[in-house]
């Protein structure tokens, strides 16, 4: 399975930054597949149609649609910016 990051640096580094919705559907694949899933399109350039989501999920295979409708959403909340931002501050405060 290709990894874009590894699993502990995705969940202490990245999920705490992304937003919860209370309503709605749960992901039905862990967030750090999705998150990887989203490098790896953005790493390697190709359409959203043509990722490879076979060998990036472990269980539950996602479609390339609702990947694209998680990057989406995490775009429009500015969920990137943010993270970027304070994962900066936190590298700062370290030197």
């Amino acid at each position: 399975m290709y990894q874009a990051l590894n699993k502990d640096m995705i969940e202490l580094e990245i999920v705490p930054y992304l937003l919860v919705t209370k309503r709605g559907f749960k992901p039905k694949a862990p967030l750090d597949e999705i998150i990887n899933a989203i490098f790896h399109k953005l790493k390697t350039c190709i359409q959203w149609v043509f990722l490879p989501v076979g060998s990036l999920f472990s269980n539950e295979i996602l479609r390339y649609k609702t990947i694209f409708g998680h990057h989406r959403k995490w775009c429009e909340l500015d969920v990137w910016k943010s993270c970027r931002i304070e994962l900066l501050k936190v590298k700062m405060t370290s030197l």
